[in-house]
Order: C-alpha cells, then structure tokens, then sequence
C-alpha cells in the first residue's frame, strides 16, 4: 500500500483521481475486514500527504468514526480505529496550521464525550492535540481543558496516555502570555495534576518555572541528584545560574541554618572584605619588606607601597624613587588610592606634603615627578 499513494501528485488530477477511486474502492469493499479498512485509511493518508486536495474525500471517513464512537451505536474494530485516529495525528504530525481545525474538533469530542476510548485511542488523541498547541494552532488553555477529562479518567493506569498528557503538562509550564490569569492556570495544573503524580514525572516538573517547583522538591540535595531526572537537574542548575540564588541545589534546611543577615550595604561589605586581605597579606608583606628594605627596585617598592606604613618618610622617599608607577595603566589607576592607605596612619600629613613638594621642585626625572604627583594625590 506505500507504491499506489506515490502515484498521487499535485501536478497530475488524473492520476491522483484515479488512485483515490482505488483506495475509496477497497475502503468499501473491506468494511468486513477491519485490517484492508484500515490498510485502505493509511494509503489515503499517504495520498493526503502528497495532495492536500485528496483531504475532502479522507475527512468524512475519520468524523464517521468519531460519530460512530459518540453514538455507541456502531461497533468499531479496535484495528481499524487505531488506523483511523493514527492518520488523524499524522495529519497534525505533517502540517498543523492544514488540518488542526479539522482534527481538532474530533479529538476534542473523542475525549471529552467518549469514556470507552481505549488506552492507545486516547493517547493518540493527546498527542494530536499537543502537537497543535506546539505549533501554535490551539490554545494550551483549552486544550488541557478537554484533556484533563481523559487524563482523571485513566490516572496512572496506563503508561501511554500518562506519557502523553505529561507532554501535554509540559506545554502548559512552558506557556504563558505574562498574565496573572495563565499563571493561576499554571500554578493549579502544577499543583492538582502534576505533583500527586510523584517521582516518576520529574520531567514534567523541569518545564515548569523553577520558582514554582521548588517548594514541591522536599528533599535533601543529595537525594534530590539521585532520583532526579536529567531535565529537571538541568532546569534547577539553569535556574542556579542564571539568578545566583544558591537555594535549589543547598536545601533549605541548611540554608535555614547557615543564613547570614546581609551586610547593610556594599560599602560595609566591600570594607569588610578589604579587612580580611590586609590582615592576611600585611604579616607576609612585611616580613618580606624587612628582608629586602636595602633595595630600590620596583618590585620592592612596589611591596612596601601594599604593605605597613611605619616607615616614615625616609621610606616614602625610596617609594617615590623606586617604583615605576607611570609606567603602566593599571598601577596608575592604582596609585592614589595605594598612597591614600600608605599616608592613613601618618601622623604628620603636613610635613609629608612638604617633604613631597620638595621631592618634586628637586626632581626632574620624569617617572619620579608622576611618583610625588600620585603621592600628593593620596595625601
């Protein structure tokens, strides 16, 4: 049945006419045989797909079985229906935008009106709608609407049918429109459907907003990694990164009990932190410029510029000669603010500026001139 339907073309009426004569033919004449039914049922989806006009004649075909199901007054092979509502999903599979109002209607009322659709029935019937709503030819608000009567009908009973209206949950996480009303709507699928479902339906949880799901995730961080699923990692570690909250992956029961109240502002914490260095390197510095107080290379000088200002101006003064801090932009942003620190505890800042400006009307070497320059900006 694949060679006939590749003889329809959309260039050629004939030839696509005649193909769907054929296939109409062996429809009617295996209406006692469910398997040349539903034989006859892909053949002409197949022609579909390669003729969108061939659709009108395949559409009374796929409507009378949704009425025949409604009535209950027809008894419908199970082959035969899974082939009719397969090519239903197909169309859908192949071009949304074409057939959704055409399949859309059947599939609502299948669901919501026929409580004797089997498992794999209804399954497919989900998923015809949730590829709908992924290509933007349904509402995902109406569309779980009519859905979520299949899904309280079978709950857990049937993987299949659970698979699917988890694809289906996981458009509704990852929907929205900014609105209050589509958040509520979010927020009772996640909490009626989708967290009585437990462990087993993490990868729904990692399309939802993750601000939503953690107070849904109980565990400690250790066994919440063990029984995760890889989405809904991904989706928490995503969430870590992007707004630094450091809560997800911690636990809240340890971030009850190692939080900090928050330094006040910036300034305090930014004091705080410049505290904590100059104990830990002044020890280290100091040792160092005791070792080496002899020289006046820049590294030296450097050394002594970060490290304690008890040497007075005599050590100032090898400062000023040793270091080369013109000669490179990032000592240079440096600077001011390095001597700023250095002439902190002086307890004499006059006769340091006079101790300076008498270095700079003596001098007349330019890297020492900008040296006593940055000095008397840290004065």
């Amino acid at each position: 049945m694949h060679a006939i339907p590749a003889l329809v073309s959309a260039s050629d009426a004939y030839a696509t006419a005649r193909v769907v004569a054929f296939i109409a033919d062996l429809w009617r004449q295996g209406r006692d045989n469910a398997r040349i039914s539903g034989m006859a049922v892909r053949a002409w989806a197949q022609a579909v797909r390669r003729n969108a006009r061939v659709w009108r004649d395949l559409h009374p075909i796929v409507a009378q079985l949704a009425e025949h199901k409604k009535a209950r007054t027809v008894v419908v092979a199970a082959e035969y229906e899974w082939a009719v509502l397969t090519t239903a999903r197909d169309l859908v599979l192949w071009d949304a935008e074409r057939y959704a109002e055409h399949v859309l209607p059947i599939a609502y009322a299948l669901l919501r009106y026929v409580d004797t659709l089997s498992a794999s029935s209804t399954a497919l019937m989900i998923e015809a709608v949730r590829l709908c709503v992924e290509a933007g030819a349904a509402d995902v608000r109406g569309a779980w609407a009519v859905a979520e009567t299949a899904v309280a009908r079978w709950g857990t009973q049937d993987t299949q049918v659970l698979r699917q209206a988890g694809l289906l949950m996981a458009c509704v996480g990852r929907g929205g429109d900014g609105t209050e009303v589509y958040a509520a709507f979010r927020q009772r699928v996640l909490m009626d459907t989708v967290a009585p479902l437990g462990p087993d339906m993490d990868w729904v949880l990692a399309a939802f907003p993750a601000d939503e799901i953690t107070s849904l995730i109980t565990e400690t961080p250790t066994q919440a990694v063990v029984r995760a699923s890889a989405e809904l990692m991904a989706a928490r570690m995503d969430h870590e990164v992007r707004f630094m909250r450091r809560t997800a992956l911690r636990g809240r029961a340890g971030q009850a009990a190692t939080t900090e109240p928050a330094p006040a502002s910036w300034a305090q914490a930014n004091a705080a932190r410049c505290e904590w260095l100059t104990s830990a390197l002044d020890s280290p510095v100091q040792r160092a410029c005791e070792q080496v107080w002899g020289g006046s290379g820049p590294g030296f000088a450097l050394a002594a510029l970060v490290g304690s200002s008890n040497g007075g101006m005599a050590q100032a003064q090898v400062l000023v000669g040793g270091a080369s801090l013109a000669d490179h932009w990032t000592l240079r942003c440096a600077a001011a603010d390095a001597w700023q620190m250095w002439f902190a505890a002086d307890s004499d800042p006059a006769a340091a500026l006079d101790a300076l400006c008498a270095e700079l009307r003596a001098d007349h070497v330019p890297a020492r001139t900008a040296n006593v320059l940055y000095a008397v900006a840290g004065l």
